[in-house]
This record gives C-alpha cells, sequence and structure tokens, in this order.
C-alpha cells in the first residue's frame, strides 16, 4: 500500500553512509584548502536548515494526504535529525480504529549530506547519490520526485514516541 512509497523515499530499509559531515577533518587546513572549507560551510548549513520535520507533499507522483480505502487519509512525514538519522512517521486521520500518528521505525535510515546540495542514499541495495533543493521551508529531492515543507508538528520527539503502525490486513 503507501509503506512501498516510504520505502522507496528513504531507499529501502537503509541510507548508506555515516553521519552527516560536520567539517572536523576536511575543513583543519584552511589555509591549503579555503575552497573545500567553503564547501562544508555551506555543507554545514545545509545541515542546518535540512534538520526538523517535513511533511510530504508529493513523493513519487503521489500527491499527499492519501485517501485511504477504508476512509480516512493518510499524511507522511520525515525528520532529519542532526546525528544524521532520517525517521519516518505517517500520521492517520478519519479512521474510526486508526487515528494517530505512527512511526515505522524499519522505514528510519541514515543521510549523508555530500558537497554541492547532494545527498548519499540507497535504492534497491545500491548506493546512489541524489541531488535535493532546500529553499526556505521547501525541500525538493527530484529523482524520487519527492517534494516536502518544514513543519513544527509533529515534532521528532513526538515521532519517536509513536507505536509502530498496526497491522490488521496481512503487513501489506
Amino acid at each position: 500500500m503507501m509503506l512501498s512509497t516510504v520505502a522507496l523515499i528513504t531507499g529501502c530499509n537503509n541510507l548508506q553512509g555515516n553521519k552527516p559531515n560536520n567539517s572536523s577533518s576536511q575543513g583543519s587546513n584552511k589555509d591549503s584548502n579555503s575552497g573545500k572549507q567553503g564547501n562544508n560551510d555551506n555543507n554545514q548549513g545545509n545541515q542546518n536548515a535540512l534538520v526538523g520535520v517535513w511533511k510530504v507533499t508529493k513523493a513519487d507522483n503521489v500527491t499527499y494526504p492519501v485517501d485511504l480505502p477504508a476512509g480516512g487519509t493518510q499524511q507522511a512525514y520525515y525528520a532529519f535529525t542532526a546525528d544524521g538519522k532520517m525517521l519516518t512517521a505517517l500520521e492517520i486521520k478519519g479512521s474510526s480504529s486508526q487515528d494517530g500518528l505512527y512511526h515505522p521505525k524499519v522505514y528510519d535510515s541514515q543521510y549523508k549530506l555530500l558537497p554541492g546540495n547532494k545527498m548519499e542514499t540507497v535504492e534497491g541495495g545500491t548506493v546512489k547519490t541524489v541531488s535535493y533543493t532546500l529553499s526556505g521551508n521547501s525541500l525538493k529531492i527530484p529523482d524520487f520526485k519527492f517534494e516536502a515543507t518544514k513543519v513544527t508538528s509533529p515534532t521528532e520527539a513526538q515521532i519517536n514516541a509513536a507505536p509502530e503502525i498496526p497491522h490488521n490486513n496481512g503487513g501489506n
């Protein structure tokens, strides 16, 4: 169902790479690597702008929120943490028995920002570098046909505290 879209965006179950570039090794020699330091500063600026919760508006040509077959809607969120984790959340509304925020941890992963507005990710078990665009409160990842808007609710803490998504149909 919609989890397949979530899996695509997060690169299946895992984004490869290390924690985000904190410029500790590349920026240490400012005299001979001043151009690299500029890239690291820009990378750190993007890291700071990326950290937070993003409400998905479009993913793989699907517009959110999505109408659920049993009634109600589903909204996807991604939280990019300062320590390089990408958390996934789904919010269900208008369904009598499943309303609420859920954190399907199987889709959580890591991300690594690279110079030049690029991010390292995995698709089908293969490491893939994708471009992204941050503009104010807007995030776009064209390779995933992904668009999102930064929000203040839910918070990273709320996503972390949310229960796993309930499975009452065999786990699709």
